[in-house]
């Protein structure tokens, strides 16, 4: 869990099991082409970002047996557009031939941890 220590050193990790199916970013890409999880629509309180977070973690283990997909509930937040600072669920996907990146379960949009308003500064993570 050093790739993680290393992106997200200042949020709490907790760490769901003892060994970690990890794909390569281009087997997960190609994966994620065929969810539609962010086709679905936003009900706040119902299906919100939490929501999607979730669905994807669950159905990446469920489904494909890939454990290295986590969920972030990230306290601090910051909106690029807006600078706005709120919390937000997304999830940080770790690969075997690429830094971990932070995916928006929302828009399957990938991010370098860090950038976009992913700044893991508090929160959890599930993984």
């Amino acid at each position: 869990m050093g790739q993680v220590a290393r992106v997200a050193p200042l949020i709490e990790h907790t760490c769901l099991d003892n060994e970690y199916v990890i794909p390569t970013l281009a087997y997960f890409r190609a994966l994620l082409d065929h969810n539609l999880i962010n086709r679905a629509a936003y009900i706040l309180d119902n299906r919100d970002c939490e929501d999607f977070a979730l669905k994807v973690m669950s159905d990446f283990r469920w489904h494909f047996g890939m454990n290295g997909i986590g969920l972030v509930l990230d306290n601090r937040y910051q909106d690029a557009v807006t600078g706005f600072v709120y919390s937000h669920a997304y999830n940080l996907c770790l690969f075997v031939d690429s830094q971990p990146l932070v995916l928006e379960p929302q828009t399957d949009d990938l991010w370098v941890p860090g950038t976009q308003g992913y700044r893991m500064q508090a929160g959890k993570l599930l993984l």
